[in-house]
C-alpha cells in the first residue's frame, strides 16, 4: 500500500475510534430511576428480580458521554444529559445506556429523543418525549406525553393510563385500566381492552381504536377525529362531536347521550335503556356500525 494511502487509512481509523468513549459502569443508589433530557439516545432497561441498586452502563461518542452525568438526587438515581453548545451533524445514536433495576422501580423519562426498550417493569412509568420509539413490558401505571412523533408500545397497564399527544405521536397497548386519552393533532391510540373508565378527547384528526371496554365512556371530538370501539359494554356512554368526527361503538351502551354539531357520524350496535340525542341522527341496531 502506498505510504500516503496507509497514512490516510490510519487517520480515518483513529477518528472512528476516538468518536466513542470507553464504556462506564456505575451502581447508583436510589429507589427510583429518572432519565433527563437524553437526546439521540439508545436506552435499554433490564428488569432483574433481586437487583441491588441501579446499575448503569454508559457508552457512546466522547462528546455526548462527557455531557452525561450519573448522579443521585434524594431517593432518585438520575442520568442527566446537558445540551450541545454547538450543532453537530452526526449519524447514529450519541449515547447507549443500559440500566438494570429491580421489579417495581418507578421510572421517569423527561425530554427524551431516541429509542428505549424497557422490560416488565411492574412499576409506574412517567414519560415526556418528543421523537423516537419506546417499547415496554408490564406497567402498574403509565403517564405518557408525546409532543412530536414519539411512538409508544406497552404490553399492559394494571392500573391507570394517561396518554397525551400533540403532533403525530402514537400509542399501542394491551389490556389497561382506567384510561384518559387526549390528542391534539394527528396522533393515534390503539388499545386492546379498557376496564374501569374511558375518557377520550380529540382536537384535530386523531384516531383512537379500542378492542373492548367494560367502563363508563366519555368521548369529545372537535374536528375530523375518529373513535372506534369494537365490543364491550359502556355503563354510561356520553358523546359530543363538533365537526366531521366519527364515533363507532359495536357494543352495548347504557342510556347513551349523544350531541353532534356539524356532520358528525355516530353509531351504536346495542342500546340498553333510553337514547338521548341532539343534532345529527344516531344510527343504532345490529350491524349499524358495519
Amino acid at each position: 500500500m502506498p505510504l500516503r494511502l496507509a497514512l490516510t487509512a490510519a487517520v480515518a481509523a483513529s477518528a472512528v475510534l476516538s468518536a466513542s468513549a470507553a464504556p462506564q459502569t456505575q451502581t447508583l443508589q436510589g429507589a427510583a430511576l429518572r432519565l433527563e433530557d437524553l437526546s439521540s439516545a439508545d436506552v435499554t432497561v433490564n428488569v432483574v428480580p433481586g437487583a441491588q441498586g441501579i446499575q448503569v452502563t454508559l457508552d457512546g461518542k466522547d462528546e455526548a458521554v462527557a455531557r452525561t452525568a450519573l448522579t443521585t438526587d434524594g431517593d432518585n438515581a438520575v442520568v442527566r444529559m446537558t445540551p450541545r453548545s454547538t450543532y453537530v451533524d452526526s449519524t447514529g445514536y450519541d449515547i447507549r445506556l443500559t440500566v438494570t433495576v429491580a421489579p417495581g422501580t418507578p421510572l421517569a423519562i423527561d425530554g427524551f429523543v431516541g429509542r428505549a426498550v424497557i422490560g416488565d417493569l411492574d412499576g409506574p412509568l412517567a414519560l415526556e418525549a418528543t421523537a423516537g420509539e419506546i417499547r415496554t413490558g408490564r406497567l402498574t401505571t403509565a403517564s405518557l406525553e408525546s409532543s412530536g412523533s414519539m411512538d409508544v408500545e406497552i404490553s399492559s397497564v394494571e392500573g391507570a393510563l394517561a396518554f397525551s399527544a400533540s403532533g403525530s405521536g402514537s400509542l399501542k397497548a394491551g389490556a389497561v385500566g382506567v384510561t384518559a386519552i387526549s390528542i391534539d393533532g394527528s396522533g393515534s391510540a390503539e388499545i386492546a381492552s379498557v376496564v374501569g373508565g374511558l375518557d377520550i378527547e380529540i382536537s384535530g384528526s386523531g384516531d383512537v381504536s379500542i378492542g373492548s371496554i367494560d367502563a363508563p365512556t366519555q368521548i369529545d371530538i372537535a374536528g375530523s377525529g375518529s373513535v372506534a370501539i369494537k365490543s364491550g359494554r359502556a355503563t354510561s356512554f356520553d358523546v359530543s362531536t363538533a365537526g366531521s368526527g366519527e364515533v363507532r361503538f359495536a357494543g352495548t351502551a347504557v342510556n347513551p347521550q349523544i350531541s353532534t354539531a356539524g356532520s358528525g357520524d355516530v353509531c351504536i350496535d346495542t342500546v340498553e335503556g333510553a337514547l338521548e340525542s341532539s343534532g345529527a341522527d344516531v344510527r343504532t341496531g345490529k350491524g349499524a356500525c358495519s
